[in-house]
C-alpha cells in the first residue's frame, strides 16, 4: 500500500504542476502519434470530401504471461510481448460524424492492415503503422457518413434524435502515471498452477478441469488531434479455476473460483487458494447428488457473498437497462434493423433520470480513481480514462433511490451530453478496445433499519416466508459469472454467427444454492435452480442488506461490445464494486433450470476413479 500511495502522489504531482517525466515526454510511442496526428489533421484530404475532424490514437505496449495447469501438470506456459494500437477517426459536419450508424457495411469491418506495432521502437516504424490504418479509416469515414447522411434523409427521426451530436467536447489533457513493470515470478506461478488443478485428482465425479494463470502488464499511450496525451498502466493477473460435469441425468454442472488483482504480490496466499479450490470441488461434487428443484417457488430469497455481488453487477452493468450511457444507432436499411438485435436497442432506464428506480434507501456511487478500500486494493481504479477524460473522483449514479447519471464516455445519448470518465479500455485478444465500463462502484444502503448483520438478514428472510406461509426459503451463495471465460454465456460464437451476445436469463446459471426450513433454519444443498423474475426493478424491493460491505474485483464484460478472447483467457475491462455481503430479495421466482440441450454421460467412467 505504501508504493501505491508514492505512485498516486507522483501522478498527482505531475498533473498539478504541469509538468512531464523525461521519458513521458521523449518515448517513441507519444512521439510518432503527436506527429502523425498534426500531418494527418493538415494533409489528410480527398478532393471534394470533409477532412477528419478528430483523430486519436492508443497504443498498449504489453507482457503477457498464460499457464494453464490439468490435474497437477502444466499444458501451457507461454510468455508473448504484445504490440498493438486502436485508431479512431471521424469525419461531419453540423455536430453529425460517420459514427453510431450501423449497415450492413460497417456492421463487420475487417481491415487488410493490422494494427500490429513493430518492437523496433523506431520512431518512423511506428509511424508507419499508424498512417497506412489512419488512411484506410478516412476512406472508411467518407463512404460511411454519405451513407448516413442519406439515411436519415429518408427515415422519419424525431427533433431530438436529428439534433444530438454524436461526439462531446471535452477539456484537453496531459496526465502521465507512473509505470512500474510487474515481478512475475514465472516458476512460482506455475507451482501454483500444478497444485490447485492438482486439487482434482482426488475428485473422480468431476469430469473435465483445469487452471489458468494469465499476467497482462501493459503500458498504455493516448493522443489525440484537440491536444490531448496520457500514459497509464493496464495491469491484470487472473487466476481462474474452472470444473465441469453433469449430473446422473446428463444436465451439466458448473463451478469456478476466480482472483483478479493488478500485479501477482496481491493473490492471496497459496494455502487459502487451495482450500477455496478444495472447497469448490467438494461443491460440485455434491451437486451431482443433491436434490434438484422439484416445484416451483415464488417468496423471498437472499443472495450471499460473491452471488450478491454478482447480481448488483448482471444487473445493473450486464444488462441493456442498466447504468450504462448506451447510444441507439441510425439503422441504414430495415433488413439491418432485423440483424442487429441489441445494438440497436435503447437503454429505457436513462428515461428514469430524476426519478425514483430503486429502493429509497440505496444509492450508487462511482469513485474512478479509488485506490483501495479498507486495505483492500481496486482493480477498477484510474487517473484518466481511455478517451484522456481525466477520472471524476466521484459521479452520483443514483441518490436515495433516484436515478442522477449514467456511465458515459465522449458519444452522448438523449439524456447524457458530457463524458463522466467512463470509457474504458478492455483487454480484447491481447489487445485493447475503448468500450463504456464500470470503474469502482459502489453500493450503499442508507438506511440502518434495513442494514442488518448477516445472522439478522437470514432471520429476516425465514420470517418472510413464514408470513408467505412457505415452508422453505431459498439462499443463493454463487452464480457463474461473465468474467468465468468457458462458462460465459455470451460467447464469441454467438457474435460472430450472428446471434444476440446480449441475451440471457434473469440471472447466470447458478452454483450453490440453499433450501432453508422455515421450521428451524436448517439448509440443503439443492441442484439446477433457477432464478427468475430479477431485473434492476427487483431492488425496490429489496427488503434488506447486510451492514457488512465486500469488495468484488472482477473482469467486466461490457455490453454492445464485441470484445475476442479467442488465444488469451483474459477479456474484458478492470472493474471493482464495493457492495453489501448479502441482499435480501421481498419476492423471486425459483425453477428448475431449463438446459437447451442435455448430452449423454461419457460411456466409459473416468480413469480417476479407479484409484
Amino acid at each position: 500500500m505504501k508504493n501505491r500511495s508514492i505512485k498516486s502522489l507522483a501522478c498527482l504531482l505531475i498533473v498539478a504542476q504541469g509538468i512531464n517525466t523525461t521519458w513521458a515526454q521523449n518515448n517513441p510511442f507519444t512521439d510518432a502519434m503527436k506527429q502523425e496526428l498534426k500531418r494527418s489533421m493538415d494533409s489528410l484530404r480527398i478532393d471534394k470530401m470533409l477532412p477528419p475532424n478528430f483523430i486519436s490514437y492508443s497504443i498498449v505496449d504489453a507482457k503477457t504471461l498464460q499457464i494453464e495447469a490439468v490435474l497437477g501438470g502444466i499444458v501451457k506456459s507461454e510468455e508473448r510481448p504484445f504490440r498493438s494500437f486502436e485508431n479512431r477517426l471521424t469525419v461531419g459536419e453540423n455536430g453529425k460524424t460517420n459514427e453510431n450508424f450501423l449497415d450492413l457495411n460497417n456492421m463487420w469491418s475487417w481491415s487488410r492492415y493490422g494494427n500490429e506495432i513493430p518492437f523496433s521502437d523506431n520512431k518512423d516504424d511506428i509511424r508507419r503503422a499508424l498512417w497506412l490504418v489512419t488512411d484506410n479509416n478516412y476512406k472508411n469515414a467518407i463512404t460511411v457518413f454519405k451513407a448516413k447522411m442519406s439515411a436519415i434523409s429518408q427515415q422519419g427521426l424525431t427533433n431530438e434524435e436529428k439534433q444530438l451530436e454524436d461526439f462531446c467536447s471535452a477539456d484537453r489533457t496531459e496526465l502521465f502515471s507512473p509505470y512500474t513493470s510487474c515481478v512475475i515470478n514465472k516458476a512460482q506461478l506455475e507451482g501454483l498452477a500444478r497444485k490447485l488443478s492438482a486439487v482434482f485428482r482426488e475428485y473422480p465425479a468431476i469430469q473435465r478441469s483445469y487452471v489458468n494463470v494469465f499476467v497482462y502488464d501493459a503500458n498504455v499511450f493516448f493522443a489525440n488531434s484537440e491536444g490531448s496525451s496520457c500514459q497509464y498502466p493496464l495491469q491484470v493477473v487472473s487466476v481462474k479455476v474452472i470444473a465441469i460435469t453433469q449430473t446422473p441425468g446428463g444436465e451439466a454442472l458448473d463451478d469456478h473460483v476466480l482472483w483478479f488483482n493488478q500485479n501477482p504480490s496481491q493473490l492471496p496466499d497459496e494455502k487459502s487458494m487451495i482450500e477455496e479450490t478444495e472447497k469448490m470441488a467438494k461443491n460440485i461434487t455434491s451437486l451431482t447428488t443433491a436434490h434438484q428443484v422439484s416445484e416451483p417457488y415464488s417468496g423471498p430469497v437472499l443472495f450471499e457473498g460473491e452471488a450478491a455481488a454478482e447480481v448488483f453487477v448482471q444487473k445493473f452493468f450486464g444488462n441493456m437497462n442498466g447504468l450504462t450511457g448506451i447510444r441507439k444507432p441510425i439503422v441504414g436499411s430495415e433488413q439491418m434493423s432485423g440483424m442487429a438485435g441489441d445494438k440497436i436497442k435503447e437503454n429505457s432506464l436513462e428515461a428514469m433520470l430524476n426519478k425514483k428506480i430503486i429502493s429509497r434507501d440505496l444509492s450508487i456511487e462511482a469513485f474512478p480513481a479509488m485506490t483501495s478500500y479498507e486495505k483492500v486494493p481496486l482493480i477498477g481504479s484510474y487517473q484518466v480514462d481511455a478517451e484522456g477524460v481525466k477520472a471524476p473522483d466521484k459521479v452520483v449514479l443514483v441518490e436515495n433511490g433516484v436515478l442522477r447519471n449514467l456511465i458515459c464516455n465522449r458519444t452522448p445519448t438523449q439524456k447524457m451530453k458530457r463524458s463522466n470518465g467512463h470509457a474504458r479500455a478492455a483487454i480484447s485478444n491481447g489487445g485493447i478496445k475503448t468500450v463504456v465500463a464500470p470503474s469502482v462502484i459502489k453500493l450503499t444502503n442508507n438506511n440502518p433499519a434495513t442494514s442488518v448483520n448477516k445472522t439478522e438478514l437470514k432471520k429476516m428472510l425465514l420470517a418472510a416466508a413464514k408470513e408467505e406461509d412457505l415452508e422453505y426459503a431459498y439462499i443463493v451463495r454463487k452464480v457463474v459469472s461473465d468474467a468465468a471465460g468457458d462458462l460465459n454465456e455470451k460467447s464469441n460464437s454467438m457474435i460472430f454467427f450472428g446471434g444476440d451476445a446480449n441475451s440471457k436469463k434473469d440471472l447466470s446459471k447458478t452454483i450453490q444454492v440453499y433450501r432453508v426450513k422455515v421450521s428451524d433454519g436448517t439448509e440443503e444443498l439443492v441442484s439446477l435452480a433457477e432464478i427468475e423474475g430479477l431485473s434492476t426493478k427487483s431492488f425496490k424491493r429489496l427488503l434488506a442488506t447486510s451492514s457488512q460491505m465486500q469488495v468484488y474485483n472482477t473482469m467486466d464484460k461490457p455490453i454492445n461490445s464485441d470484445l475476442y478472447d479467442w488465444s488469451f483467457k483474459l477479456t474484458g475491462v478492470p472493474a471493482s464494486f464495493i457492495v453489501p455481503d448479502g441482499l435480501l430479495f421481498q419476492e423471486l421466482d425459483v425453477v428448475k433450470e431449463k438446459q437447451d440441450i442435455v448430452k449423454t454421460l461419457p460411456s466409459v467412467s473416468n480413469p480417476l476413479t479407479a484409484k
